[in-house]
C-alpha cells in the first residue's frame, strides 16, 4: 500500500489547476512550454483543442485540462504570436 501524502499540498491529490501561459507549441500541437509560478515548464496539451500561443491553459499534473483565457480576449492580455527560438522559453531545449 502506498504511503499517504504528508505535505500540506500534494499535486497528485489536490484539485488544483495551475495557469500556464503558452509561449511555445510543438509542431504537432501536443506539447506546450511556458511559465508556471515563474518557472519554465513543459505540459501536454493533447486533451485541449485550439491551444494557441499566448493562451493561458489550466494544468494539473503536467496536463492541460482546459483553456483558462484565450490570447487577446477582452480584458485579457494580448500575446505576441511570434514563435520562440527552437530552445523555447528560457532556452529550455526540446525533449
Amino acid at each position: 500500500m502506498t504511503e499517504p501524502c504528508r505535505d500540506d499540498i500534494c499535486i497528485t491529490c489536490a484539485d488544483a489547476l495551475l495557469p500556464v501561459v503558452v509561449e511555445w507549441l510543438s509542431e504537432d500541437g501536443c506539447t506546450a512550454r511556458g511559465l508556471q509560478r515563474g518557472e519554465p515548464c513543459e505540459v501536454s496539451v493533447e486533451l485541449v483543442d485550439g491551444v494557441e500561443l499566448g493562451d493561458t491553459v489550466l494544468v494539473h499534473g503536467g496536463v492541460a485540462l482546459q483553456i483558462g483565457e484565450k490570447a487577446g480576449a477582452a480584458g485579457g492580455r494580448t500575446a505576441d504570436k511570434q514563435a520562440l527560438p527552437a530552445g523555447g522559453p528560457g532556452g529550455v531545449p526540446p525533449t
